[in-house]
């Protein structure tokens, strides 16, 4: 999982429900989950608290320069992982022509 924390400034004052009427106040910063998975990369987004706990909540973009530069970097990370995807599948092939290699010596 790779974490990217794409906010500058901790929110504070984020209200979120919990049991009922009540509300808590979370501190934290939102953040980018991509994950790499054998369907392909999933992104979502997450609330990192202050306490280092985990939320899923919606990315809030309050302005268009920021959306953008928030997009890119998103971008970025995608393409890192598309990368990294590659980089294990060469590995894999190599690995597969080794071992078919070293079967067709045992033959001989």
């Amino acid at each position: 999982m790779t974490i990217l924390d794409p906010s500058d400034d901790s929110t504070e004052g984020m209200e979120g429900k919990h049991s009922g009427s009540d509300k808590e106040q979370l501190r934290g910063r939102s953040a980018f989950n991509v994950e790499l998975t054998p369907a392909g990369v999933v992104v979502s987004t997450v609330f990192v608290g202050d306490d280092e706990t985990v939320r899923p909540m919606p990315a809030i973009f309050p302005n268009l320069e920021y959306a953008l530069n928030q997009i890119d970097t998103l971008r970025s990370m995608v393409v890192g992982q598309f990368n990294t995807a590659a980089e294990l599948g060469m590995r894999s092939l190599q690995a597969q022509q080794a071992q078919a290699q070293k079967d067709d010596g045992d033959q001989a």
